[in-house]
């Protein structure tokens, strides 16, 4: 129940490259680093997540884009879909959290952002919370912020760093030791999970599955990948 309301109230997210503070290794096995940091002000500990995938850029974003999907992999999330928009300025996300009885389901709308270096094609996708597009549903916490987001860096034109970092703050009674130690749990389970779906033969060829929809097509001309002719 922790993790899941942990993973329900993500509040801020940014850059790797951002060092306010120092991070602090706590994990680090099957090919899965961890590391949290302690901000000045924050009420919890951020933390940070990484893996190596032997997995082409753009097969990662396939993944990731693959909003349907995301309650085959992602740690408790329920459900994931497009609302609308076809193009990269106006999608909108709707995203349900598992909140585990008693603690009731989390959800947000969010839209979505995606950014690119030039010249290391490090690509980063962001999902920011906003109030508008859907009304409140019965037996749903809103949540009011909500930033979350990825780094993909490629290593070579079939391999790619994938790093996720954010904070968190539960709320309520939830001792802070306790959430605090859950957060370790939170970016490791959830990249096992996408270096699953990473492997199945569904995203062997991204290209295809970019084509069949017009925002992930708006979104692969937009990006470059490893292998793209000048």
């Amino acid at each position: 129940m922790i993790v899941r309301l942990l993973l329900a109230l993500w509040l801020s997210c940014c850059s790797v490259l951002a060092t306010a503070a120092e991070w602090t290794s706590v994990s680090e096995r099957d090919g899965i680093a961890v590391w949290t940091r302690r901000l000045p002000g924050a009420p919890l500990k951020d933390f940070r997540g990484r893996m190596d995938v032997d997995k082409p850029l753009d097969a990662v974003v396939a993944v990731l884009t693959d909003f349907p999907a995301y309650a085959q992999w992602f740690l408790h999330m329920r459900e994931a879909r497009v609302l609308e928009g076809t193009s990269l300025a106006d999608v909108s996300i709707y995203l349900v959290i598992d909140g585990a009885w008693p603690v009731r389901d989390r959800d947000a709308v969010a839209r979505a952002e995606v950014s690119q270096e030039s010249d290391t094609l490090a690509t980063r996708m962001m999902l920011l919370a906003t109030s508008r597009k859907i009304p409140p549903v019965a037996g749903r916490v809103r949540m009011p912020i909500l930033q979350s987001g990825w780094e993909l860096t490629p290593l070579s034109p079939t391999a790619t760093r994938i790093e996720v970092i954010g904070s968190a703050d539960p709320g309520g009674s939830i001792p802070r030791w306790l959430a605090n130690a859950a957060v370790v749990m939170m970016p490791r389970e959830t990249l096992k999970g996408l270096r699953r779906q990473l492997a199945l033969p569904k995203y062997a060829n991204p290209d295809a599955l970019f084509a069949r929809d017009p925002l992930l097509r708006d979104l692969r001309a937009y990006l470059r990948m490893p292998g793209d002719i000048p």
